[in-house]
């Protein structure tokens, strides 16, 4: 199978099984199989939330023996993609850290490679940065980074604004007053969340879906950690806790497996999907 016809397969197979419980959705450019254009919703728990980011994957004729480029188009401020010009000199663009993908092997298909980006949004990598003073703001002033984060997001990424690139654009400076605004706001609704959580010490019944298919469900206490549900999620589908690394999504937001069911903000008959492959270690 070539390189064209392996695009092909692919792209018809993701619009058969789509990405949407995680936000995101492909498409062509101009009917191009080595280019897709592909966006993300930002994930709600996470410090992209209610933003929409456009990326780009260009795919080489030696696909899949060589990996593709994965470049943010929309303008995003993380430490592991790195801001340049597109080889025509018109856009600017970012492109994602080679080290951020070095899990490729030509069978791994471009879901794996979507699914994966996933966890961009979550999971920076500060020993793979383009840029060492916001990896060193990432690791030393994690507050002070998210904030940017939160602040960019809304400036670049609203999906009420028209995307258009210029010169202007991957500007990361920024007014003190802005970030303590945004601030302020989060202090409120935090403790206005703690208050809802006070009101809810109920069981809670979670209902899980492996690899999109088999399901089962667990009932457990709010104050109970995430760890311990998926142990026991995994025993109940018969799957091995040898397994290295799992990333579990929930109406596309990333669950943090060292916080409650609580901390979590998974309610009763949330239902999780399990990717078995990526990012947890038993």
């Amino acid at each position: 199978m070539n390189s064209l016809e392996r695009l092909v397969k692919e792209y018809k197979d993701i619009n058969r099984n789509p990405l949407s419980n995680m936000g995101i959705t492909v498409g062509l450019n101009n009917d191009d199989y080595y280019e897709w254009n592909a966006s993300y919703i930002g994930a709600k728990d996470s410090p992209y939330a209610g933003g929409l980011f456009y990326i780009k994957l260009l795919f080489p004729k030696e696909y899949p023996d060589k990996s593709p480029d994965i470049i943010f188009v929309t303008p995003i401020y993380h430490l592991n993609v790195n801001r340049r010009k597109s080889n025509n000199g018109s856009e600017l663009l970012g492109n994602v850290s080679v080290d951020f993908i070095n899990w490729w092997k030509p069978e791994t298909t471009v879901k794996e490679i979507l699914t994966k980006l996933y966890a961009i949004f979550y999971w920076p990598n500060p020993h793979s940065p383009y840029g060492l003073d916001i990896a060193e703001e990432y690791i030393n002033n994690r507050q002070l980074y998210e904030l940017k984060v939160k602040y960019f997001t809304r400036k670049y990424a609203s999906p009420l604004k028209k995307l258009k690139l210029d010169d202007q654009d991957w500007d990361f400076s920024y007014n003190e007053k802005d970030l303590e605004s945004i601030k302020l706001k989060e202090q409120k609704e935090n403790k206005k969340n703690k208050e809802k959580e006070k009101n809810n010490n109920d069981d809670i019944i979670l209902a899980f879906s492996y690899n999109w298919r088999a399901e089962a469900t667990i009932q457990c206490r709010p104050n109970e950690l995430m760890n311990d549900v998926i142990k026991r999620c995994l025993n109940k589908f018969g799957i091995s806790e040898n397994l290295t690394e799992i990333l579990l999504i929930s109406n596309c937001r990333n669950l943090n497996m060292n916080f409650s069911v609580k901390d979590n903000e998974l309610k009763n008959n949330s239902k999780i999907d399990i990717i078995y492959d990526v990012l947890f270690a038993v």
